[in-house]
């Protein structure tokens, strides 16, 4: 289950990755409602967001402000800065997981701040893909919004997408 979940998550990622390359610098600053995000600061959250999910499970990121810290760290300044350092986030991801074995993704050993309950691996996996393929969809929102040509196609990662 865990490769399944893992190649399932590379997808993903390609999907993202896709949508973020598509983005032109001068829209970085653009935001949909007063008060919502940037998209500079939507593809910093997804740029960031593995690694930060993994270093939260594992206890090295224990608040809120310690996540939005890593995230200022990343200095992310365009779109080719959020693409790669998902695409290291991904790596990251790999190689913690090839650190688990089988028998061991239902051990509940990760604690998440914000949750009273430790959690397993798997759950973790599944977080992972849950949240990467929400702001995902924010991102897919904001593009067509800022009148890109963003098909289903961008958002799986087969066709970039380039303002109409």
């Amino acid at each position: 289950m865990k490769n399944e979940f893992l190649q399932y998550l590379k997808k993903a990622v390609n999907g993202a990755t896709t949508l973020i390359r598509s983005i032109d610098d001068t829209d970085l600053d653009w935001t949909p409602t007063y008060g919502g995000r940037s998209v500079l600061e939507i593809i910093t959250h997804l740029g960031t967001l593995l690694d930060t999910d993994i270093r939260i499970g594992k206890g090295e990121l224990m608040s809120f402000d310690a996540v939005k810290g890593f995230e200022l760290n990343a200095n992310i300044k365009n779109s080719e800065d959020a693409a790669t350092f998902l695409e290291n986030g991904l790596n990251y991801v790999i190689t913690y997981f090839e650190g688990i074995l089988p028998q061991d993704m239902d051990k509940k050993d990760l604690h998440f701040f914000y949750e009273d309950e430790n959690r397993s691996y798997n759950h973790l996996l599944i977080e992972l893909l849950e949240h990467l393929s929400l702001h995902k969809g924010i991102l897919f929102s904001y593009l067509r919004q800022l009148g890109y040509n963003a098909s289903m196609g961008t958002y799986y990662g087969y066709k970039p997408a380039s303002k109409e």
